[in-house]
């Protein structure tokens, strides 16, 4: 009986194999196929979603549009053209916008009159007829013409043409008019229009002011005309998804509202050229999926299927191995069993002689053990002292690491302190006009030394504070593109004066309003356009900025490419090192190797980076990217009502405009403050404003953009007056 054993075990493991293979791939298909279909499923909602955002922002071009005439009294084509051209350059989607007043029956005569005047002698308002040739308007109670049109240079044949005479834009208009919303028109075919490419005409009513359109009879009686704007479906979804398919997916875009047979207003096709793949048997089936979208007064739908591409790169198939690698492994196993049986006796007779020969080995494993054992006592010494080293030595640098923060915190404030005293009265000498140009030239060179030093201070400390990890992130709301303007523009004067030229090209769309750490990144921007600036001795200098999407989030990119002589291969790291410069052959412009290293922690500690690329005696280009926020709508609003309610400029104050926050500060404060602007002591008023910053933030701003301008004299004067006012009262 134990020898036919094996054979018996044999077939039992392979049917129990097939058995558990069959039904995890059961399991795991069904898991598979749900999640594939939870993917497919969030891809078309994502679809549906951008193309929904982006009809949305088409509302709000139209919805400006028609303000802008609501608003004003009388628009003129010249402030037309400038009020449109900006959505007309940003949004290639829209053809064209158009104004088309309303002009009554009786009124014809005198409105084509004007036309002669403006547009040319052979103005009339004109209407195609079945062949689709321009023709003089038959008679009707009301005319819609195009009177205003940009851009003119595409499209100003139109100028005329009364949108009234098409029952398909006359439907739309005479919608718009009625219920007082946009209204879209059903699918058109302009004359520009490929054969396959439709477009729709947007008609936004406007009303004379003052007047009631509380009903439809109301507004009838107040329309005024429509502002229309001309979309070309093709080009909304490049718009919207770029010139691939988007996420792989096959979609026919259609107006549910229109009748059943043109309906049809776009079929966008991912389909790739060549055969199917080996696997295609494999795939799933292909399912279609509709999304609704809301789009002035229509209903359109996206009718949406994964390509076979998407299929190939996005359906399960590696399941179906399972099949053939379970059988093989049932197999194994089966075989695996026959030969373990087999073996057995052997093993048991190899177990004997082995226990015989383990015994007598015994007796030399315990003189081994013991000596191990006197080695390893020997070692966990030796491993004990050196830990005990080891923490010495942390505990020693540690110390010494704070004693060197102490020490650069008190020296730079025993530094600064002077420092700013000399850097104060230079400036408060350089306002006397009694000086000689020799005298003042003197004077000039104290300053800017002074400004140097004091820079060289700041950047050793700010290393320190970077390098012991207290340098923290600010967020606030900026302007990104001024904050670019104003980085270049700063070094115009020193790249004129070496005759090169500056240049700030934007290589895609910047984000206008950001969030982020403007300080620390206006700091790096100046670092690398300030030493693209001053490396380069002929040539350009070139600053290339976007903000692009990486990791669901909005980044800046930004280039400042020189024509300099370049950094050699092996320094390209190094320059990035505190205290360390690139060998320029020589040459030896100045500073103290900070800034790079500085930026680069910056940038770092914001989740970027910056890298550099190179070639001697062509140029270097450093790339930096940062991570942005998009500025919340409640960030946006305080960061426009603090610009709104920032002081004025640099004025002597009188009582009656104090803030009722500085008459506010305890008399204690207002005596130190106005003890070191005597003293001209800058540093120590910034440091006694820190804690106002919480509760007066207006008077904490003011008085130190006053303290960085040296301005101690307004300072005292300013607190001097809070506190007599607050004695008096």
């Amino acid at each position: 009986m134990r020898s036919r054993r094996p054979h018996w075990s044999v077939p039992i493991v392979v049917l129990a194999g097939l058995l558990v293979t069959v039904v995890l791939f059961f399991v795991v298909r069904k898991s598979e196929t749900a999640s594939f279909q939870s993917r497919l499923e969030r891809d078309v909602s994502n679809c549906a979603d951008a193309l929904a955002n982006k009809v949305d922002d088409t509302g709000l071009v139209l919805m400006a549009l028609r303000n802008h005439f609501a608003s004003s009294k009388e628009v003129s084509r010249g402030e037309f053209a400038i009020f449109t051209e900006t959505f007309l350059r940003e949004r290639a989607d829209i053809k064209a916008l158009s104004w088309n007043p309303a002009v009554p029956r009786g009124q014809r005569v005198r409105f084509e009159e004007g036309g002669r005047r403006e547009a040319g002698s052979g103005f009339v308002l004109t209407e195609r007829d079945a062949s689709g040739v321009r023709v003089p308007a038959a008679e009707r109670d009301v005319y819609y013409p195009v009177w205003y049109i940009e851009p003119m240079a595409e499209n100003g044949k139109a100028i005329g043409f009364d949108v009234g005479s098409d029952r398909v834009r006359l439907a739309a208009l005479e919608r718009a008019r009625d219920t007082g919303r946009p209204t879209a028109t059903e699918r058109i075919k302009l004359v520009q229009d490929r054969a396959t490419t439709y477009s729709v005409l947007v008609f936004h009513p406007v009303y004379a002011r003052g007047l009631p359109a509380g009903n439809v009879a109301e507004r009838r009686m107040a329309f005024q005309g429509a502002t229309v704007a001309v979309l070309n479906i093709e080009k909304l979804l490049v718009a919207t998804f770029g010139v691939a398919a988007p996420f792989g997916l096959d979609f026919d875009l259609v107006d549910l509202s229109a009748p059943s047979g043109e309906q049809l207003l776009y079929r966008w096709s991912g389909r790739q050229q060549g055969g199917a793949t080996w696997y295609a048997p494999l795939l799933p089936p292909s399912r279609t999926l509709v999304r609704n979208i809301e789009f002035c007064g229509r209903r359109w739908a996206m009718r949406l299927s994964p390509s076979r591409d998407y299929l190939e790169h996005n359906a399960p198939v590696a399941y179906w191995l399972l099949l053939p690698a379970g059988a093989l492994v049932s197999v194994f196993l089966g075989l695996y069993f026959r030969g373990g049986y087999a073996q057995r006796e052997e093993l048991e007779r190899l177990v004997l002689a082995r226990t015989a020969e383990l015994r007598s080995s015994e007796a030399t494993l315990r003189e081994l053990n013991g000596h191990l054992e006197e080695r390893v006592k020997d070692r966990t010494r030796k491993l004990e002292g050196a830990i005990e080293a080891l923490s010495q030595a942390k505990e020693r640098a540690e110390v010494a690491n704070r004693a060197k923060t102490v020490f650069l915190a008190h020296m730079s404030h025993e530094i600064r302190t002077p420092l700013n005293a000399i850097l104060g009265f230079s400036q408060i000498a350089l306002h006397d006009a009694t000086l000689t140009s020799e005298n003042r030239h003197n004077l000039e060179i104290i300053n800017r030394s002074g400004e140097q030093l004091l820079a060289l201070i700041n950047d050793v400390i700010e290393v320190s504070r970077i390098e012991s990890g207290r340098a923290a992130l600010e967020r606030g709301v900026f302007e990104l593109p001024s904050l670019l303007d104003e980085v270049v523009a700063s070094f115009l004067p020193e790249a004129r004066a070496k005759r090169l030229q500056l240049v700030h090209e934007p290589a895609g769309e910047l984000l206008r309003y950001a969030a982020g750490d403007e300080g620390k990144i206006r700091h790096i921007l100046g670092d690398l356009v300030g030493n693209a600036v001053k490396f380069t001795r002929e040539g350009a200098v070139s600053v290339r900025s976007r903000t692009g999407t990486r990791e669901a989030g909005a980044w800046l990119e930004v280039e400042v490419e020189d024509s300099g002589c370049g950094i050699a291969p092996e320094d390209l790291e190094r320059i990035f090192n505190a205290f360390e410069q690139a060998h320029l052959g020589g040459a030896d412009l100045g500073g103290a190797g900070l800034g790079l290293a500085i930026s680069r922690q910056y940038a770092r500690l914001m989740g970027g980076d910056i890298t550099v690329r190179s070639t001697l005696g062509q140029g270097s280009c450093f790339h930096l990217s940062v991570p942005l926020s998009h500025a919340t709508a409640q960030e946006l609003a305080d960061a426009l009502d603090r610009r709104r309610g920032a002081p004025a400029a640099e004025r002597k104050p009188e009582p009656g405009e104090l803030d009722q926050e500085l008459t506010r500060l305890p008399p204690e404060l207002c005596r130190s403050l106005v003890a070191a602007a005597r003293r001209l002591d800058k540093n120590s008023l910034l440091e006694l404003l820190e804690p106002v910053a919480q509760s007066a933030p207006g008077v904490a701003r003011r008085l130190k953009g006053l303290a960085e301008r040296y301005r101690f004299d307004l300072i005292e004067e300013l607190v001097a007056q809070a506190g007599a006012g607050e004695r008096q009262g």
